[in-house]
Formats: structure tokens, sequence, C-alpha cells
């Protein structure tokens, strides 16, 4: 007992000085993060000073006018010595005169390194603070760079002739690694007084709670014990601790808790049951034993249970509209056996056009693998051997239906856009795909004029509700059975089933661009005076039409009516139109094009690109980077499957994950169902673990996280020196 008392002792007292270091570390942090722009700013201003004071020695009229051919006269030999103090004095790398040519070009003048000195003249690579200093005012570098002498930061101080003109420019250059041990050392020394406090007051914490956390033991061993009899299903005992502090509280609470943990579990174990007989399982077996054994194991479980006696009243079964959650089908079987039987249930699924196949589980007493091997790689979910448990059996089909049940919800979220609740790009254009080829009707693309002033104006917010407004007015605007969907920021499609008369555009048009208007307002408030409306690119299908083809020519007449001023309709079909009517509208001015490319609002998200365009892209990418000297990381992201299972649905959904958390500068490829290639501009190396944590954390969210693992390959972005334009020590 003694030591009992003593462990809870121990765990508060470590809670307690965990809570502290907790505190006191976030509040070390800000400091440090504060003291850090400061410490920083003092050794700037340290440099600007030695730069100023080099500068102040310095004679400008006879800097003005030194030449190549002045080295080793006695004017050059004045100022070189003059900067040779600093150099032998100071703590600094480099000090040199730097002369403007003009046109933004820089040369080197005087240079009193003792080794490898810069010639006179030679060109010195431009840099902001350079600039700065060429126009009279002291600046200092704010990143470090590189030059064939290393890493720097550089101060620039301007030399005046005496008719106050700028004669030159003296530049001092401190290595990168004095100004991080600077900065390192002063804040190391910020840290040593932060530890110090906090330790006293993690010591008086520990004592005074030492001697505390005794007046809260010998309750805390009563609850523990009551725990252990609720564990073990004894309700009945009560604990009666009566103070009034947290204790007490919990005393009571437990008090509670035994009266109604019986209804509780009562309540779970109707709740599962009612689930189960929610379930519809379909036992195919030539045995009549083996259909009234696990037909009455099922039974007693609550589900529902329908038994038929061969593949081929499985497959009529079907063809007369019944379905079911999960099929446990035997594999031997006369006439067709169970990998015929699966087969022919999957081709009659997709003649049907079914959206979900119904998960299979094989029944067999065969102990060959390879026919389980055979099994698994036709689709099979599970593989139960025969004679079969009634415990294992009921497991193994609630363990398949629950992984269903989590893929099916996942899938709906997924196909729907998160703000208005209507099917998004990638669900409407395979509904629509399927669609256009046997159904005819008319395709609308849809989309908001002005859009973007809104979110400038108003905010992002309110355009947030005038997009969901608009879903609300295209649903109540459409019939039932019309598709609806959004396709991109400001962008919607309709697809009027069975229809063709083009006044079900112009009405429809109408409307929107009245009900929309009336929304703004109304959401806005009355001075909204933004021209908000609608234009709508129409294309009639009379059936066995590519979608692709279709979105195609009614897109293009929404830029014809964006053109020509916006609020109105334009619609294709093949009966009327003529050539030269189907040839895309002309684009011949600035403004024209200028309406067009301000129109669409810009995506948020990462940019999602095939092949292709990702190559054309990546290239550009990388000469920028080489000319910019930026930095980026390349990843590969790869999803893998212990049971190895087909991952393009979960591939699917990776790219939505990538999608919504990466920037909007990032660009992303699928190379195949189950990767991606990554390229992320300006990413250090400190940053992109970061930026993967996030990746992975979203990506195990997802259902499939628990099923399918994810891997990142990534490396920094490695470009070849593309030379200098010049020297300049510290750039």
């Amino acid at each position: 007992m003694k030591n009992r008392e003593k462990s809870i002792s121990t765990k508060i007292i470590w809670l307690v000085v965990l809570m502290l270091i907790l505190s006191n570390s976030i509040i070390c942090l800000v400091s440090i993060t504060r003291s850090r722009m400061s410490i920083r700013e003092s050794i700037q201003q340290r440099m600007l000073d030695i730069a100023n004071c080099a500068s102040g020695g310095v004679n400008g009229d006879v800097l003005k006018r030194l030449t190549a051919q002045d080295q080793g006269t006695l004017d050059y030999q004045t100022i070189l010595d003059q900067l040779a103090v600093f150099r032998d004095n100071v703590e600094l790398e480099y000090v040199y005169g730097i002369r403007d040519e003009g046109e933004g070009r820089f040369s080197f003048t005087v240079d009193p390194a003792i080794e490898d000195p810069a010639a006179f003249g030679d060109e010195v690579v431009t840099t902001e603070a350079l600039i700065t200093a060429s126009e009279g005012t002291p600046a200092v570098d704010e990143v470090p760079y590189q030059d064939e002498w290393g890493w720097f930061y550089s101060a620039y101080s301007p030399v005046f002739d005496s008719a106050g003109g700028i004669a030159g420019i003296i530049a001092v250059d401190f290595s990168v690694d004095w100004f991080e041990s600077q900065l390192t050392s002063q804040i190391r020394s910020t840290m040593i007084v932060y530890m110090v406090v906090l330790l006293l007051i993690l010591i008086a914490a520990a004592i005074v709670t030492f001697f505390s956390v005794r007046t809260i033991t010998d309750p805390l061993k009563k609850i523990t014990q009551m725990a252990r009899q609720y564990e073990q299903g004894n309700y009945e005992d009560e604990i009666f601790i009566d103070s009034n502090d947290e204790v007490g509280k919990l005393s009571r609470t437990l008090r509670n808790m035994s009266a109604t943990i019986r209804e509780r579990t009562e309540q779970e174990r109707n709740a599962a049951g009612a689930v189960q007989k929610s379930s519809h399982i379909v036992i195919v077996d030539d045995e009549r034993m083996v259909l009234k054994t696990v037909g009455h194991t099922l039974t007693k479980a609550g589900m529902h249970v329908t038994q038929l006696h061969a593949g081929k009243e499985l497959l009529s079964w079907i063809r007369d509209g019944n379905s079911a959650d999960l099929i446990l089908l035997d594999i031997l079987m006369p006439e067709m056996d169970g990998f015929e039987t699966l087969a022919a249930l999957r081709a009659l699924e997709a003649e049907e056009r079914r959206r979900e196949e119904i998960p299979v589980i094989f029944l067999t007493s065969d102990e060959d693998k390879e026919s389980e091997s055979r099994g698994f790689s036709m689709g099979a979910v599970d593989y139960i051997r025969k004679p079969i448990g009634d415990d294992v059996l009921v497991h193994r089909i609630e363990n398949v239906l629950s992984k269903q049940h989590q893929i099916q919800m996942l899938s709906e979220e997924n196909l729907t856009d998160p703000l208005t609740g209507m099917l998004n790009k990638m669900s409407t254009s395979r509904l629509l795909e399927e669609l256009c080829a046997v159904e005819p009707g008319i395709l609308m693309v849809i989309d908001l004029d002005n859009f973007k002033m809104v979110n400038d104006i108003y905010g992002h917010d309110n355009g947030d509700k005038i997009l969901t407004a608009f879903a609300r007015i295209l649903k109540s605007s459409f019939r039932s059975q019309d598709i609806l969907g959004r396709i991109g920021g400001d962008e919607f499609i309709a697809f009027l089933k069975r229809a063709e008369k083009e006044s079900l555009v112009a009405d429809a048009t109408r409307q929107l661009n009245d009900k929309i208007r009336r929304e703004a307002v109304s959401i806005l408030g009355q001075e909204m005076k933004l021209p908000l409306g609608v234009s709508v690119g129409a294309a009639i299908s009379i059936g066995n039409t590519e979608y692709e083809s279709l979105f195609k020519r009614a897109d293009r007449e929404l830029l014809t009516v964006k053109q020509e001023g916006k609020h109105g309709y334009r619609i294709w079909h093949e009966e009327n139109r003529t050539p030269a009517e189907a040839k895309q509208p002309e684009i011949n001015s600035m403004q024209k094009i200028k309406m067009i490319l301000d129109e669409r609002t810009v995506n948020s998200h990462a940019l999602w690109l095939g092949q292709e365009d990702f190559g054309k892209i990546y290239r550009y990418m990388l000469r920028y980077f080489s000319r910019y000297r930026a930095k980026a990381y390349r990843v590969l992201i790869l999803l893998t499957s212990p049971e190895n299972e087909d991952l393009t649905r979960a591939g699917e959904m990776l790219g939505e994950v990538l999608k919504k958390n990466l920037r909007s500068s990032d660009l992303m490829m699928q190379c195949d169902k189950a990767s991606f290639l990554v390229l992320l501009p300006t990413v250090t190396e400190r940053d992109i673990s970061r930026v993967l944590d996030r990746i992975r954390e979203k990506w195990e969210n997802q259902a499939a996280g628990d099923m399918v693992s994810i891997r990142f390959e990534q490396e920094p972005v490695i470009l070849p020196d593309a030379g200098q334009d010049g020297k300049n020590k510290g750039e």
C-alpha cells in the first residue's frame, strides 16, 4: 500500500512539473523568438557602425578619382592603409571599396585583402543593400549570399566627396559563421536565464505538491478499488466520499455511473443489434445443411438472410433487381462453381452499371493455396474454411461490413463539394461521362459574372455565402432528375435530362440572373452595386455523345457570352450551327483577354496537372530556380497496401488530400494509381518535414488511412552552377 501511495504522489508531482515545463516553454519560445529579432537587429546595427566608421575615414575626393593605373601611388596606398586598419583590428572577413558604374553595375576599387584580393575594376554582383547604399543610405544584407570567397552578410556605407556627391561605397563582409555564432551566443545566454528561472519554479512546485498530494491519496485509493470492481462487472457497491472538492465530485459521479451503466450497456447492445438487422446476407451453397446451419447462425446474430442453392439462382436473383450487403459463396458447386459465379456476377454488375460491387466471401473446405490466391485475385474480400465456427463467421462478416461501411461513407464525402453540398468536379465528370453516352439532354456550363469582385471587396467569407446561396438557387431552379455540380471556384454545371428546347436555357438564365442579384443584395446589403450575374454556355446532346466534347462546346459558348457582355446565354447544337459559327471566337483585344482571365476565381489549392503539362511547367520552374537561386523540394508520395488491394480509389482520395493541403504555388502530378510527384517551391530543409507530417496526418484521418500506408521519398532540387555575372564578396 505504501508503494501505491508513493506511485500516485509521484504521478501527480510529475503532472504538475510537466504542466509547468509546458507553460514556461511556451513563454520561453515566444520570448526567445522576440529576443532573436532584437538580437539580429543589434548585430546588423553593429555591422553598419563598422561600415560607417570605415567609410568616414576615407577621403571621398581621392576615392572618386582613383583608377586602376593609380595602384601603388600615395593616394591609393593611403586609402588601402586606412581600410587595412579595419582589416587587422576589427572582427570582420573583408573590407573593400566599390564604385557605382551606372545602370545597376558596380566594380571593385581598393581591396586590402592579404590573400586573393579582388582586382581593380572587377564587376560586383548587385544586391539590394548595395543599391540602397549607392543611393546614399547605409544598408546591410538581410539574407546571406555566396560568392567565390564563401557565404557572407555584408554592410555597405557610402563615401561622399567635398561637393556632397557619392564618391564610392565601402563594404565590409562578415562570414555567416560569425553572424550565426553571435546570434547563437546571445540567444544561449537568454535561454540560460530562462532555464534557471524554470528550474527554481519546478523545485518550489515539487515541494509544495509533495506535501499537498497526501490529502487526496487515500480517497483516490478508494476510488481505484471501486474502479476495479466496475472493471469486473460489479456495479452494486457505491463510493461514499462526500467532500466538496474534486475528489468528492468524482465519487458522486461514479455513484451515478454505476446506476446508469447497465442501461447504457443495454442500449449499446440494442444499437449493435439494429446494425446487424440492417445487414442483408446472401448464402449460396449446394449443401442444404450448410445453408441451414449458417442461416441459423446469422439470423440469430440479427442479420437478414437469403438462402440460394446455385450460382445461377444468385444471378437470376440479382437480375430481378435484388441486392445484398454481402454474399457468402461456396466454391465447390455443380454446373457453375464459385469462381465462375463471381466472374458472372461482376459482369452483370458492370452491365447494369451498379456503382458499388457486392462484397463476396468464399466458403470452402479446400486447403489449396492456389485456389485461395485465385479467389483474392478475382476480388473476393475474405476466405472462410469449413467447418465454420459461429463466432468466427459472425466476426469475419462484421469486419468486412465495417470496412465496406467506412469506405462507403468516405466515398460519399468525396463525391460532394464541402461548401455547397453539390457534386464536385470529379464525381460530376464521372457521372456525366456515363450519362451523356446514353441519355439525350442539354449540358449547361454556368459561370458567376464578376464574382472575383465580391471576394476582393467584401471578403472571402461573403464570397462563400454567395456561392452557397447560388447553389440553393440552382437546386430550386432545376428538376430533381437533373444533374447539378460545382466544377470550379465560381463555375457550375447542369445537365437537363431528356431536354432539347432552347427556351429552357433562356428561361433558366433569366431566372438565375434575377435570383442571384436579389440574393446578393440580401447578403451584401442594399448598397451593393456590383454587376453580379450569370453567363451560360450550353450544348444540346441527342445521346451517344462524349461528355468531354459536349463540355468543350458549351464552354466555348460561355466564352463568347463573356466577350459579348455577360449575363446571357449561347447554345451549341449540331442541327443549326454552320461551320463558321462553330469556330472558336477570335480574341483580338487586350481588354477582352483581361476580362476573360480576370473573371475566373483563382483556385486556392495546389495545381494538379497531367504529365505533359507538369513536365513543361516543371522544366520552366527549374530554369527559374537556377536563375534566382531559389530553394525547392520534389517529393514522391506512394501508397502501399499489406493486403495487395486495388489502390485506384485510395489514389483518388490521396489526390484530393494533396490538392487541399498543399499551397496554391505547389505543383502535383499523378504518376500512377498509387503515387504522386509534388514540386514544392521555396521550401527549405527545415520546413519540408512539417509539410510531409501535415500530409501524413490528413491521410491517416481518412478511413482508408487505416488500411493503406503512405510513405515519402523527398530530395532537394539541386541546381547546376549557373555561373555569375560578376564577383561580389558576400554575394
